[in-house]
């Protein structure tokens, strides 16, 4: 059984096949992904694997890959999102699109998040194509769209049932190659306070959206979040991160709008989260007069936790040892990935693991380690190998 990554390597296809997804334009909106998943298709048939894109919106695909097993194990399912977050006003040292390879590193947006991680895991099922490596079960690649704003490729995905059957999933979001088997989940809020408008040099005249607005912000950043402690993630947050209220400097605003971002962690209820905030909202419309508020749920992804000592986390912590050389650490992250979508209704074992440093994902100059990238290519080869050799199979 190949633990470590002993399969022969084609360093430099890797490197090539991340250097083209970079230099594919998947921004964000709008996205356009299709030609990502055109071009992996192509990719993937000339390997051998089997490949077929899942058509979402115009211009905009999921692609599904599959590298066929026995049929006596449960699907291993891997998972990148083709999408990535605009290049940003301020200039690069590298193109962003150029897909450039300098001092060690593949330059570019998306290298880290997370067409690099992308890279590694069609790699390594080609690899294990070529090496003619027969798993107990399928081996399925699910190239996701529209993962940094709305998950509608996930939401697609679950909804037609191409989870059904897995048995685990990996993500290849950026971890610096660290093991994490749980990240926070997400509510983000629109907020509105309704007032009515009048003279500026007249304010009793009116009622004043962003005074009632401030109030209520006030109420919310004082606002306890009771939650199990965790030992992989901090504790939960709340931030106001935008505000907009008022037209003109001599009008009292009639309207304002804010948009909250609510972190989680497992076990928070993200209903008792919502139905806390509508008590605040009716305390502030009792002592405040002609109080009017809306809340908007724009997102609601729940958090995500595999215990440390599953079977799934114990192969991957023997794979990273022979492939890095070293023990890996195991850590949670805050940031939010498709697991949220795919998980919770399916109660899959999920890992998250990939080359970059998550630190630099929608920065400038964002770039990721060719060794890392090697090294994760060689860990997404051996990791199948690992979980099928610890799942029981049936006897003929």
């Amino acid at each position: 059984m190949d633990r470590g990554g002993a399969t022969p390597w084609d360093e430099a296809a890797t490197v090539e096949l991340a250097q083209a997804l970079v230099r594919i334009d998947t921004t964000n909106p709008p996205g356009n992904e299709e030609r990502m998943a055109e071009y992996l298709a192509q990719q993937a048939q000339g390997w051998g694997l089997a490949a077929r894109l899942l058509p979402v919106a115009p211009g905009r695909a999921n692609v599904l890959i599959r590298l066929p097993g026995a049929g006596q194990a449960p699907t291993l399912i891997y998972s990148g999102h083709l999408d990535t977050v605009p290049v940003g006003q301020e200039a690069w040292s590298h193109d962003p699109l150029g897909g450039q390879v300098s001092e060690g590193r593949l330059w570019g947006r998306g290298a880290a998040d997370m067409k690099g991680g992308v890279a590694a895991m069609l790699s390594a099922m080609a690899a294990l194509r070529r090496d003619q490596i027969r798993l107990p079960g399928d081996l399925i690649f699910l190239g996701t769209i529209d993962e940094e704003i709305d998950f509608l490729g996930s939401h697609r995905l679950l909804d037609d049932g191409f989870l059904d059957g897995a048995g685990w999933l990996v993500i290849a979001e950026p971890t610096n190659l660290d093991l994490v088997p749980a990240h926070r989940g997400v509510l983000w809020l629109e907020i509105e306070t309704l007032g009515r408008a009048a003279h500026g040099s007249m304010p009793h005249l009116g009622v004043n959206a962003v005074l009632h607005m401030n109030a209520l912000i006030d109420r919310l950043t004082r606002l306890p979040l009771p939650a199990p402690a965790h030992l992989l993630l901090p504790p939960p947050t709340l931030s106001v991160n935008r505000v907009s209220g008022g037209d003109r400097i001599n009008v009292v605003p009639e309207h304002c709008l804010a948009w909250v971002d609510l972190r989680t962690v497992p076990g928070q209820d993200h209903a008792a989260l919502l139905a806390e905030l509508d008590r605040v909202v009716a305390s502030l419309a009792a002592s405040l007069p002609e109080f009017h508020c809306n809340l908007r749920v724009l997102a609601d992804r729940p958090a995500v936790e595999t215990a440390a000592d599953h079977p799934l986390m114990q192969s991957a912590r023997a794979v990273a040892r022979g492939v890095l050389g070293r023990e890996p650490a195991m850590r949670g992250v805050s940031y939010c990935t498709d697991a949220s979508v795919f998980q919770p209704p399916e109660k899959v074992p999920t890992l998250i693991f990939g080359p970059g440093d998550d630190n630099l994902a929608h920065q400038r100059d964002e770039h990721v380690e060719i060794a890392a990238l090697v090294a994760a290519g060689r860990f997404f080869t051996a990791l199948p190998q690992e979980i099928f050799a610890r799942q029981p199979v049936p006897e003929q």
